[in-house]
């Protein structure tokens, strides 16, 4: 009976997860409001997101600490990077490091149709 009550409590986890993980993701989509082209940064919940909306609509969403030494990153709107103004560091649409200092990629948030499409 044990182990029958665990299973139950565990997939109750599982939904409540899911759930908070959906409305998290809904809210920064909101918070967002972005037009295609268009680049912000979003306060939800104590975190900093960097999100942009690409041509074809789809949002590319990542945390804007930068894991060097946590500055947070702004928009280049001539490259179409996420740029530290602490040392220099730049990132991708994704999150991808593409000049150092940093070696890690910002943390990535990914949304539900970023399954099904190919990252750029």
């Amino acid at each position: 009976m044990a182990g029958f009550s665990n299973f139950v409590k565990e997939g109750a986890d599982v939904v409540a997860s899911f759930v908070k993980d959906k409305i998290f993701i809904d809210q920064l989509k909101s918070l967002a409001d972005l037009k295609e082209g268009e680049a912000k940064t979003v306060k939800y919940e104590g975190g900093l997101y960097a999100m942009y909306k690409d041509g074809r609509g789809r949002i590319h969403a990542v945390n804007s600490s930068c894991p060097h030494i946590n500055c947070n990153v702004h928009w280049n709107s001539a490259e179409k990077t996420w740029d530290c103004p602490c040392h220099g560091s730049r990132f991708g649409l994704n999150g991808q490091v593409l000049n150092a200092p940093a070696v890690k990629d910002l943390e990535r948030i990914k949304f539900i149709e970023d399954d099904e499409a190919t990252d750029n």
